[in-house]
């Protein structure tokens, strides 16, 4: 047994005692770097949901926006409408009327061609 090496515990102390330190550091440093992340996630995931409860908002109130228009531009059709519907029954009525008058005027017309001039003098005796 010529060249043994011999490793002596207090060595092996000094070596794990000093790896153990910087691992416990790094554990506490990665510890840290969690708690950041974690808090941080956490901001962000209340920012959206804020922005989405004012997203939903905004829609709401474009949603309200187009259904006043919408009710606006139903009331406008609806009174042009009612114009219309009366244009059309004064239009009808002069129609009726001009074809009365048509009809009066052509039976006038007809009369005149089969009267003669005496049955007319009776008429404007009478």
């Amino acid at each position: 047994m010529g060249n043994q090496i011999k490793f002596s515990p207090k060595e092996k102390e000094k070596t794990l005692s000093s790896a153990d330190g910087e691992l416990e550091m790094e554990n506490i440093q990665l510890k840290n770097t969690n708690r950041k992340l974690i808090s941080k996630l956490d901001q962000q995931q209340q920012l959206i949901k804020k922005l989405n409860n004012e997203l939903e908002s905004i829609k709401k109130r474009q949603e309200l926006n187009n259904s006043n228009r919408l009710k606006r531009e139903y009331q406008n059709l609806k009174n042009k409408n009612q114009n219309l519907e009366t244009l059309l029954i004064q239009s009808k009525k002069e129609i009726a009327e001009l074809k009365r008058e048509i009809n009066k005027l052509s039976t006038d017309s007809l009369e005149t061609k089969n009267t003669s001039r005496w049955d007319k003098l009776k008429k404007i005796r009478k």
